[in-house]
């Protein structure tokens, strides 16, 4: 369990511990083809882009092919194909054709060949005034439809008059060029690329310059070129500070590939091979990825290997990014001044799947209700009314969220074997107001709780403008205090315009409105909807949760707080369901003229499970357990008696190194390091908005049991700090820091032997109170134990 100082910092994205990804699909069904253009290559995609293209349509040349191949599928049955064609013409009196052909085994032959009528752009000129064209498609010669297999599809889009060029829009997220067809279809590839297999196109350059791109801006001047086998990038100018926001420009000098397609429930590792005629540092920065994470490498005139490891869950187009414009790692930056950096052996590949070497966990059923019978089981379910709520004495309209819907029991019932939640279009009446529609929700408050565990349901959700469906956790008892102090946990919540992706969510932090949340997304693949049945679950353990759509992982979250409670709370108590269907409100906004009513949330069924052997602490509680030490301190120098200079990622020290993320961005955590009379002091600069963005970190061999951290500290101003023992799995751990020097303990639970890193995070997590700088803080007697319990 080795992990890489780059790991250090890039928390968000790579902190995260692995599990199994279950039923990761090798194909997917479609019957939808958008057309793509990536890098001069036309293709047609069942996938839509992610960033608008105008693709040229010449007036003087041949058309523009779009081409899928190893396509198999059946006929519908009925119908038959629709163009949905985005264009803009540059000049008055411009038409164009739109022809698809069909080969249905793969044998080179076009089996069957289809086409619009004239299409004629307006006169509009403007850059990027498309018009929406949809075409039903005309059979010109061929067989009628049959099944493919392993077959292709070509899309040929071409002037038949004009004296300009027209633009076609590719490449879009919303409103894409694309192809409807009667068929259902799949395309016979492996999503999941084999181990070793290099995905960068033209890693080792020996295609010249094919796939590569590069920018200069603000200032930055390069040519690019390749020689002996290697990619060469001769830097005339880097650009300096950026005036607004004072940073050093990195990205004023790139090197770059595109359209790089990562398939989500793999760990992937980017390695290449990089020198430079003067010695400098560069950065890489993985644009695609969540929170596009960069990363810095000094480079010597010395050939070296650099290598990053990230994990990803769900499908990516990556933009792989050389940045090598003014620079800064630490203490090395970037002389502006004329020298080659010279890159070669680029290369991503698949080193495994998410969770390959964990182990499974095994559930047992302990709470579920499978909605037989006629009604609903009012010993497990209770049934919410009206608009809102009271907390206090005071009453909460619109149940906190601006909700419009006021929820009636008739809106709740049991039909055919499900629960079925109802929202209608009808005005009611209370005490506190008038209402336009009625809705459904149902609790378990009072009848069941739990912590931990596995929590499902399978249910299928409305279409529609203002929907908002959800299932979702509140604590039984708040005893963390009022929301979000105590906690809230979102298994799944949706707009019920969007049906093709669901979120997951925790809120947490203060009350509100001092509260936070994290979450995530999960995006159905192309065929599949809300509208359908799907298991939404998520598994809860101390320090960790993760959410699934139908088995398939797709986000992990181990960082939260409660500004009244020790790590893991708010999430170390006990939590009842909540299944509702709310119309309007702060999520989705409100319904409009294309929303039909009624809306229904259809339940399956729901169940509770409880992992087999698992060792958890009683929620609530804190762990009372009494220790005695069995081993020796595992932290060299933790009295800072020996340690004389600090290292850096970039240059490790056996002992302390330190961190700062604001070396790299302006206004991110920064603060000055040193040791003064055997006591190390931190000088706060900048907080910066993550908890690690400032850092100082050690990295031990840890052996497999139970260890006790033990520090001794203080801070000018009272504040938390957090402290993580990296690759461990114990989560972080958050102290409360006064103005005396004080002992604070924390017990760590090692699963397995390996290379550690313990770290304390000196910036501020968001949400913490931000702090006058600059202050002070000190550290002294660092030591980190085995122990074992007293019985």
């Amino acid at each position: 369990m080795k992990r890489k100082w780059f790991l250090f910092f890039m928390v968000a994205l790579l902190f995260i511990p692995t599990t199994t990804s279950n039923n990761t699909e090798a194909s997917t069904l479609f019957n939808t083809l958008y057309l793509v253009e990536q890098d001069g290559e036309r293709s047609l995609s069942s996938v839509q882009g992610t960033g608008l293209k105008a693709d040229t349509i010449r007036a003087a040349g041949e058309g523009n092919v779009y081409l899928i191949e190893q396509i198999s599928g059946s006929y519908d049955g009925n119908g038959t194909a629709v163009a949905d064609l985005f264009l803009n013409g540059t000049a008055v009196g411009i038409g164009i054709d739109a022809r698809v052909s069909y080969d249905f085994d793969g044998d080179g032959q076009w089996d069957r060949v289809e086409e619009t009528d004239l299409i004629a752009t307006d006169g509009v000129l403007e850059e990027g005034s498309y018009e929406q064209f949809t075409r039903e498609l005309v059979h010109v010669e061929g067989d009628a439809y049959k099944a493919f297999e392993n077959g292709k599809i070509q899309v040929e889009v071409s002037m038949r008059f004009g004296n300009g060029d027209a633009e076609i829009k590719v490449n879009a997220p919303e409103l894409a060029s694309n192809l409807q067809l009667p068929y259902t279809l799949e395309q016979k590839s492996d999503e999941s690329p084999s181990t070793g297999e290099n995905l960068v196109r033209n890693g080792d350059f020996s295609e010249g310059t094919a796939h590569w791109d590069t920018w200069d801006g603000e200032g930055g001047q390069s040519t690019f070129s390749v020689e002996n086998g290697a990619g060469n990038m001769h830097i005339h100018q880097i650009a300096g500070m950026h005036p607004d926001w004072n940073i050093p420009i990195s990205w004023s000098n790139q090197l770059f590939q595109e359209g790089i397609s990562l398939a989500g429930g793999n760990v992937y590792e980017l390695s290449f091979d990089v020198s430079s005629t003067m010695e400098r540092p560069i950065e890489i920065e993985l644009n695609g990825l969540s929170n596009n994470p960069k990363h810095a490498f000094d480079v010597t005139t010395d050939t070296d290997t650099k290598r990053i490891e990230f994990s990803l869950f769900q499908q990516s187009d990556l933009q792989l990014m050389f940045l090598l414009g003014n620079v800064r790692n630490g203490e090395n930056h970037t002389e502006n001044r004329p020298h080659t950096i010279t890159i070669d052996n680029v290369s991503i590949n698949r080193i495994g799947g998410i969770g390959d070497n964990e182990p499974d966990r095994e559930w047992e059923l302990v709470w579920n209700d499978e909605f037989e019978g006629t009604e609903l089981d009012r010993s497990k379910w209770n049934i919410d009314t009206g608009n809102g709520f009271y907390s206090g004495g005071e009453y909460f309209p619109g149940w906190g969220n601006n909700e419009s819907q006021s929820y009636q029991e008739e809106n709740v019932e049991i039909r055919d074997g499900h629960l079925v939640l109802r929202a209608e279009e009808e005005t009611v009446t209370d005490e506190h107001g008038t209402y336009d529609f009625t809705s459904g929700k149902v609790q378990t408050n009072g009848l069941f709780s739990q912590a931990y565990g596995k929590f499902e349901a399978r249910m299928k959700l409305p279409e529609g403008q203002g929907y908002w469906p959800a299932f979702w956790m509140m604590p039984e008892e708040d005893i963390y205090g009022g929301w979000a102090l105590s906690g809230e946990i979102d298994i799944m919540e949706n707009r019920g315009s969007e049906t093709d992706e669901v979120g997951a969510a925790i809120h947490y932090g203060g009350q509100w409105p001092n509260n936070q949340y994290s979450g995530g997304a999960y995006r159905f693949p192309e065929g599949q909807s809300t509208t359908d049945f799907n298991v939404y679950s998520v598994e809860w353990e101390p320090g960790e949760l993760r959410w699934y759509v139908n088995g398939n992982l797709y986000t992990r979250l181990t960082e939260w707080h409660s500004d009244n409670g020790e790590y893991p709370a708010p999430f170390d108590q006990e939590f009842f369901l909540i299944l509702n269907l709310a119309v309007g409100g702060w999520y989705g906004g409100e319904p409009d003229a294309t929303t039909e009513f009624p809306g229904e949330v259809v339940v399956d069924y729901v169940r509770v499970y409880e992992e087999v052997g698992a060792n958890y602490p009683q929620p609530g509680e804190p762990d009372d357990r009494e220790w005695v030490e069995i081993g020796e301190n595992l932290v060299r120098d933790g009295a800072f008696t020996e340690t004389t200079e600090l290292g850096t990622p970039d240059q490790l020290s056996d002992t302390w190194n330190i961190h700062n993320q604001g070396w790299y961005e302006g206004w991110a955590g920064l603060a000055d390091f040193a040791i003064e009379q055997e006591t190390l002091r931190a000088t706060v600069q900048q907080v910066g908005w993550e908890w690690w963005h400032i850092q100082l970190f050690q990295n031990l061999e840890v052996s497999e049991g139970v260890y006790k951290l033990a520090f001794d500290m203080r801070s000018d101003t009272p504040r938390f700090l957090n402290t993580e023992l990296v690759g461990s799995q114990s989560g972080i751990k958050r102290h409360s820091i006064g103005m005396e020097m004080e002992t604070h303990e924390a017990i760590i639970e090692v699963d397995e032997n390996g290379d550690y890193s313990l770290m304390f995070g000196f910036g501020r997590r968001a949400g913490d109170a931000q702090l006058a700088v600059p202050y002070g803080m000190e550290l002294d007697n660092v030591r980190l134990v085995e122990v074992e319990e007293v019985k």
